[in-house]
Parts: structure tokens; C-alpha cells; sequence
């Protein structure tokens, strides 16, 4: 039984490192604006780069200013959601998961003039795990050895300290959804209990000895 729980532990740590964890949010404000009322007097994006985690919940803010010199505002291209405007003077959004590098731009909505351009930066994210923990080792007991002569006390060998074994090599983690990982888990964690449930039912069932019937004496005849 205790060996089965302990198989069990074990199991458990090793799941543990391969679920990802939930993902992370970032949020990012970026001021677009115009540098002039012409159509070739260009534009910018501040800051014009992002730097994002793979899988990461990407929010970014674009906004406006309000003395920005064209009074139309700007038009943003690139982004997975599509495109969107933005007034002057005002603000929108754009969230989503980042996966590979993204390249976007901005347009004067009325007539297509190129504003500027900017850039999500995407890298891998760094690999997580659990080691496993370290079996214990127990001693065995001190076997003493009496001495030939009667004076001398008996002497105890001595006992080999414990080593522990190493801990696992850090695993890499499996492309599991945060909510795939953890309906994985509950199941297992289920199954688990399941059996150790049955195995203590099981033990704690003896085998029943059988009660011999009761002998009649036999009856002596009648003479």
C-alpha cells in the first residue's frame, strides 16, 4: 500500500511539470499621430516596437492626440482582429494571443496615405518544470560484533549514510491549453483516489474462515 502511494506522488509531480501554466496578460499603450497635413509629411507609432511572449494576452492602446495636425485621425492595419480607426482626440483597443511577429500600420482613413509603421516583437516562451523529489534513503540497522577477549566492549559497524537519488532533468512543457491541462489533471487526481479507495476496501476485506457445521452424536441402538 505505501508503495503504491508513493508511485502515485511521483506520478503526480511528473504531471505536474508538463501542464503549462495559465498565460500571462500584457497591456501596451501606443500614441499614433501624424507629422503634418500633407499626405507625404509622414507619421509615427510611440513606442513604434512591442515585445511579447509566445502565447501571451496581447492588449494594446492606441491613441490619438488631440492636436494631432490631420483632423481624421488614423486607420490601423495588420492586426489578427482586423482593422480599426481611431478619432482625434480618442482611443481603441486590439487584443490578441501572441504567436508570430506582427508588422502594422497606419493610413489616413479618407485617402490611404501612409502614416507609419510598428512592429510586435513575439519570442518563445522559457520552459517550466517540476523536479521530482529525491528518494530517501533509510540506513540499515548497526550490527554489532562481540570481542574475543571478555574485557573489551562490542563494536558497532558503521552505517552507510543515506544517498539521495538526483532530481529529474527538467522537462520541456507539452502545448497544452490552460483549460485542457487542468480538466486533465482533475481527471487523473479522480482516478487516483479511485483506486487507492478500492485497494484500502480490498485490504481491509480478510478471508472468512468457515465455521464447520455441528456434529449430531450418533444415536446407539436400541437393544
Amino acid at each position: 500500500m505505501r508503495r503504491l502511494v508513493q508511485s502515485i506522488t511521483m506520478s503526480l509531480f511528473a504531471l505536474g511539470s508538463l501542464i503549462p501554466l495559465a498565460a500571462s496578460a500584457a497591456t501596451h499603450a501606443i500614441t499614433a499621430g501624424t507629422n503634418g497635413a500633407s499626405c507625404g509629411s509622414g507619421g509615427y507609432f510611440t513606442p513604434p516596437s512591442i515585445s511579447a511572449t509566445s502565447g501571451e494576452s496581447v492588449t494594446l492602446t492606441f491613441s490619438v492626440p488631440a492636436n494631432d495636425p490631420y483632423a481624421g485621425g488614423m486607420e490601423v492595419r495588420g492586426f489578427p482582429g482586423g482593422t480599426f480607426q481611431i478619432a482625434r482626440g480618442g482611443s481603441a483597443s486590439t487584443t490578441f494571443t501572441a504567436g508570430s511577429n506582427i508588422s502594422f500600420s497606419g493610413y489616413w482613413p479618407s485617402s490611404g496615405c501612409h502614416k507609419g509603421d510598428g512592429t510586435v516583437t513575439v519570442s518563445a516562451a522559457a520552459a517550466t518544470a517540476t523536479p521530482a523529489p529525491a528518494a530517501s534513503a533509510t540506513p540499515p540497522a548497526a550490527s554489532a560484533s562481540p570481542s574475543a577477549s571478555a574485557s573489551a566492549s562490542p563494536s558497532a559497524s558503521a552505517s552507510p549514510s543515506p544517498t539521495a537519488s538526483p532530481a529529474a532533468k527538467p522537462t520541456r512543457v507539452l502545448g497544452l491549453s490552460a483549460g485542457a491541462a487542468s480538466g486533465l489533471l482533475v481527471a487523473l487526481v479522480a482516478i487516483i483516489i479511485a483506486i487507492v479507495l478500492i485497494v484500502r476496501h480490498r485490504a481491509g476485506r480478510g478471508p472468512k474462515d468457515p465455521t464447520p457445521p455441528a456434529s449430531t452424536p450418533p444415536v446407539p441402538p436400541v437393544s
